[in-house]
Formats: structure tokens, sequence, C-alpha cells
């Protein structure tokens, strides 16, 4: 009946995708209810796939920027903010705790996420990320699987393949309890 495994992987993945659909569940952002804001157009690594040079460090969406648009896109009906999902690094953004209150604080959000390489927050910082009720999502990237291939992929000494490290078993103690 299956002559490659194409079909197969196609006929398995029908089946996988009816279940969770009569189950309700969905893995794709409600794109009716869901936003994604570029916060940060700065990164902290230098990948050697990334299409952006360290050299031309974008900037920051400033607080009042940021607010207006999420009242105008709570205004048309988005409730789920996803932050800085292609370019930036958010926590490169010294703004980027007010961001996160902000979204907190607005009765009209009813979640949160955001992406990160998570090499810059301080270890204080990751122990705050427990506070916040509405995060729905942290979506970390982590080039390489070890120190070496680490600083190979994104040519940045080690020193951050160990921030990385201490910052994962900090969200892993904060997420534990």
């Amino acid at each position: 009946m299956f002559k490659s495994w194409g079909n197969r992987r196609n006929v398995g993945s029908f089946i996988a995708i009816t279940k969770n659909r009569i189950a309700g569940r969905t893995f794709v952002p409600d794109t009716r209810k869901s936003i994604f804001i570029e916060t940060s157009a700065r990164c902290n690594l230098a990948c050697r796939f990334c299409i952006y040079d360290d050299e031309s460090a974008g900037d920051f969406m400033d607080h009042a920027s940021f607010l207006r648009a999420v009242y105008e896109a709570t205004s048309v009906g988005f409730r789920i903010f996803y932050i800085t999902p292609m370019i930036g690094e958010i926590f490169a953004d010294p703004g980027a705790f007010e961001k996160f209150d902000a979204l907190e604080a607005n009765p009209k959000v009813e979640g949160f996420s955001f992406y990160s390489n998570f090499i810059l927050p301080r270890l204080k910082a990751v122990s705050s990320l427990g506070s916040y009720k509405k995060i729905t999502g942290l979506f970390i990237s982590i080039y390489g699987f070890d120190e070496a291939s680490f600083v190979m992929t994104t040519r940045k000494p080690a020193i951050q393949f160990r921030k990385l490290e201490a910052n994962l078993k900090k969200l892993f103690n904060v997420t534990a309890n």
C-alpha cells in the first residue's frame, strides 16, 4: 500500500494533525488573537549563519511606542503577544522588563511570550521571570550542542556558553517550584 517513506510520513502527519484538531489542540498561534512585535533589533551574538552582522546593530522600540502598539493591537482584538521573534535579543533591550510589566498589567492581554538566546539576563532577572503570570512561552535559541560548537557557531567566547548554562539551570529551578 505505502510505496515510499514520504507517503507514510504524510499519512502519519495527517493522522496526528486530525487527532489534535479533534482534541481542540493547536500548536500554531491563533492569527486572530496573536501578534508579533519586534522590540529589539540588536543581538549579542555574531552567528555564522545570520544575515545580520554585529556592526549593523539595531535599536530598541522605546517604551511609549511599545505601549501605543499594545494599545492599538488590543483595540482590534489581539490578546496574545510574541516579543522579538526574529532579529533581536529581548534582553539586549534595557527596557525589556518594563515591557513585560506593561503586558502583565494590561487587563486586555491574556498572555505573552518572547524569544531569547538567554545569555544576557543576570540570574536575579531569570528568577524574576517566575513572578509573571501571563508568560505563556519562553523560546530559547541554543546555538551549538556543547561549548566548542557554541563558540564556533556564535563567534563568541566560551564564557557566553557558561552564562547560558547557568541561566538555564536557574530557570529550571524557578519553574520547578
